[in-house]
């Protein structure tokens, strides 16, 4: 189950922080670049079947590593709450200082203090994509997050439908969650993983994937480095939201 309704949340609590972004110390941009390969669904979004018929807006944040500890605490709320045997409120405030916190904090600023990098493309005929974004703090370790619109983001309001695209990046530990259909390699080792399909049950406490459950890649490349005069590849995965 992609975790849709704490994707959505999590973006409006971006795109909110903002609005009162003054408040809060920008990180200067320094110099090195972060080239992204997008790998995109083969066929388009069910439920929108021209969205790749026009030009779309691809919207990312640059999180330091250094919150890597509560991005992990954000993917375990997220995923009780979400699960179709969650608790809808569980830690909900928690949830919201936990994000606030490393935004605040933590996130590359762009464009005279914007927390997120957008830009414009054509979906290209293959289902791959190639972008550059540049301005990043150079020798430091980053995760990233992308959502692609259907247009662009300019305010909180234009956030009332659904992204078209979402990242499903997820931290996977094997010590944590129990697999009972085999849907992760056994050999697979803790860390962070994009995935096709999450479908995770909390089950009272005892969480575990459920049979639908498909793992993109061995490795997410997350977190990641960007060095001075350098260009640093990630691979990406969106899917539908």
């Amino acid at each position: 189950m992609l975790n849709k309704y704490f994707i959505l949340k999590t973006v409006l609590l971006f795109f909110l922080i903002l609005a009162f972004g003054g408040c809060y110390q920008m990180i200067e941009p320094t110099e090195g670049d972060l080239t992204l390969k997008a790998n995109f669904p083969a066929s388009p979004p069910a439920r929108d079947p021209g969205f790749y018929d026009d030009e779309i807006w691809v919207v990312g944040i640059v999180l330091d590593a250094a919150f890597e500890e509560q991005l992990k605490e954000i993917n375990r709320i997220g995923d009780i709450q979400d699960a179709d045997d969650g608790i809808d409120d569980y830690l909900d405030d928690d949830l919201d200082d936990l994000w606030q916190d490393a935004i605040q904090k933590g996130a590359v600023r762009f464009d005279g203090g914007k927390f997120y990098f957008q830009f414009k493309m054509t979906i290209p005929d293959s289902d791959t994509g190639n972008f550059t974004i540049a301005g990043i703090p150079a020798n430091k370790k980053y995760f990233l997050y992308v959502a692609v619109f259907d247009n662009e983001v300019t305010s909180l309001d234009e956030f009332d439908e659904d992204p078209g695209l979402v990242m499903d990046i997820r931290y996977y530990d094997p010590a944590d969650i129990a697999d009972p259909f085999d849907r992760i390699p056994d050999s697979t080792p803790a860390g962070w993983y994009c995935f096709k399909d999450w479908d995770f049950y909390y089950n009272g406490g005892n969480p575990y994937l459920g049979a639908t459950t498909e793992i993109w890649t061995t490795a997410s490349e997350q977190p990641f480095t960007v060095e001075a005069g350098k260009a640093t590849s990630v691979d990406i995965l969106l899917v539908d939201f």
